[in-house]
């Protein structure tokens, strides 16, 4: 594992710690986004409001304030450090991202 690895684990790592603490909308949006890792703006307002979200832009906003979403031109996406470590750890469920 070079330097630049490293330090893309280490962030993932600081990030799933502040997502553990995560409760209620902004939990729900949290689990959403490690399905999807990257969904446009109005999809994922539609499906989070499916999920009983009731107000998804501002958890969205919540968590980009934490760190772990980021917004690009048309989409909502996990931050990199948390998509490298998930295309790493593929096959891995909620439980054990939330365990390690």
């Amino acid at each position: 594992m070079g330097n630049g690895e490293e330090s893309y684990w280490l962030e993932a790592s600081k990030l799933l710690e502040k997502a553990r603490r995560l409760r209620g909308y902004e939990r729900i949006v949290f689990e959403y986004f490690l399905e999807e890792v990257s969904v446009g703006y109005l999809r994922a307002e539609m499906e989070l409001k499916s999920k009983g979200v009731r107000d998804p832009e501002t958890a969205i906003r919540r968590l980009e304030e934490l760190g772990l979403l980021e917004r690009g031109r048309n989409s909502i996406s996990l931050v990199k450090p948390l998509r490298a470590y998930l295309s790493r750890r593929r096959g891995y469920g909620l439980d054990e991202i939330y365990r390690s």
